[in-house]
């Protein structure tokens, strides 16, 4: 910080223990932060305990298999929790299956044509 540096840390994963913990660092960005059903600590928590700081999301690739219908849920659902927008970055950070991938995209990139509007609505 001295340097003007950002930093940055990957934490996917299960955090939920850890959230009061990474509160407290000096962290600006929470890089590769994995929600649930793969991660155990919800979106809105995250962003509730860690005000201050940036998530950088991963987008759960367990969701992909689901289908374009229960992708595109998911996403309406973590716009949601994501309202207004402040802070907050959706990324895929690991493999999406590639059977998978151009129908979980799409759904992604329908929602977010639909409803990717700075400010989110809650």
């Amino acid at each position: 910080h001295k340097a003007g540096k950002i930093l940055e840390n990957h934490l996917d994963g299960r955090l939920s223990s850890l959230k009061h913990l990474i509160a407290k660092t000096d962290l600006d960005v929470i890089e590769a932060f994995t929600p649930p059903p793969m991660g155990d600590l919800p979106l809105s928590e995250a962003r509730e305990i860690w005000r201050d700081k940036i998530i950088s999301l991963n987008f759960p690739e367990s969701i992909f298999v689901r289908g374009y219908e229960a992708t595109r849920s998911y996403m309406l659902n973590l716009l949601r929790e994501a309202a207004p927008g402040d802070r907050l970055m959706i990324t895929i950070t690991e493999d999406i299956p590639p059977e998978h991938r151009w129908t979980g995209l799409s759904a992604i990139t329908d929602v977010l044509w639909e409803r990717g509007r700075y400010p989110l609505p809650s």
